[in-house]
């Protein structure tokens, strides 16, 4: 899988104004999502004086990530070197709670792994040597198993794979059908 280690930048209330430098810097195209943008959540609701601050941007350049943020973990102060973290991405489930329970080992939890509006499965911790690491189950790439009916292979596909398999069985079926048809009526 391509960007599956993305870097993630932390910000002191100014995670906008990094991102627009680094957009003129380095090139690209950025994306900027603010906690205000967010799906409302009862659980976690949003305080006015924070609904401007960046919950989550992109800068993508030639196929590479490079993730930002503002500082927003409650009772952890922002400070110089706990400002970065490395972002892990994973198809499935399974990858994404392996890879936390093994890089947790020894390390702290900081976020437990749950479902967000983002992800099926995320959370974040620092390991045992002190890097802060988010893991994350990739939404758009969620697959699951399909066996073929023909050998028994087994494969994952997500949901638009799937769609497109079944109108191309749709259409040879179809076409078997129109040949046979053909054949008996002659």
């Amino acid at each position: 899988m391509s960007n599956w280690l993305m870097p993630y930048f932390f910000f002191n209330g100014n995670c906008e104004e990094a991102v627009r430098f680094y957009v003129k810097v380095l090139g690209g195209e950025a994306t900027i999502m603010h906690l205000g943008d967010a799906p409302p959540n009862s659980a976690f609701p949003v305080p006015d004086d924070l609904k401007n601050l960046v919950m989550h941007a992109e800068l993508r350049r030639e196929g590479h990530v490079i993730n930002f943020s503002d500082w927003c973990t409650p009772n952890v102060p922002y400070s110089t070197g706990n400002n970065i973290s490395f972002a892990l991405q994973f198809d499935t489930k399974e990858e994404t709670k392996a890879m936390f329970d093994a890089l947790s080992t020894g390390g702290t939890i900081e976020l437990d792994l749950q479902e967000t509006f983002f992800s099926p499965l995320y959370g974040k911790l620092n390991d045992k040597f002190g890097v802060m690491w988010q893991i994350v189950c990739n939404k758009a790439s969620q697959k699951t198993q399909a066996v073929c009916p023909y050998c028994g292979a087994k494969f994952k596909m997500n949901i638009i794979e799937k769609l497109v398999l079944f109108v191309f069985i749709s259409f040879a079926a179809l076409y078997l059908l129109a040949i046979i048809g053909i054949r008996w009526s002659k």
